[in-house]
């Protein structure tokens, strides 16, 4: 569910997304350490969390267009199509085994 929220807001133009936590809540803060929060323990007792999703966003379009690259060479087309036609191939035999 929190992958889909921050989805919305990456589409939305949302910058930075922000967490509050208490320092024992061991689940929250293990998730949003996973998901690339910066966690920054406060004098308050509570622990802020910083998602900068502008960033990601960067990291994600620079992924992109590396994958644009490697999609336009000749041996990689060759061998993405291969494996999208094997892959055909046994889901054909699946469905003809399962009439």
């Amino acid at each position: 569910m929190v992958d889909y929220v921050l989805e919305i807001a990456k589409e939305m133009g949302v910058e930075n997304v922000y967490a509050i936590m208490l320092p024992d809540n061991y689940r929250a803060l293990n998730l949003t350490k996973k998901m690339g929060f910066n966690l920054e323990y406060l004098a308050d007792g509570t622990v802020k969390g910083v998602l900068d999703l502008k960033e990601e966003i960067l990291k994600l379009n620079a992924h992109h267009q590396r994958l644009h690259k490697k999609l336009q060479k000749p041996h990689f087309k060759k061998r993405l199509w291969q494996r999208a036609k094997k892959y055909h191939l046994k889901n054909q035999k699946q469905l003809r085994r399962n009439k």
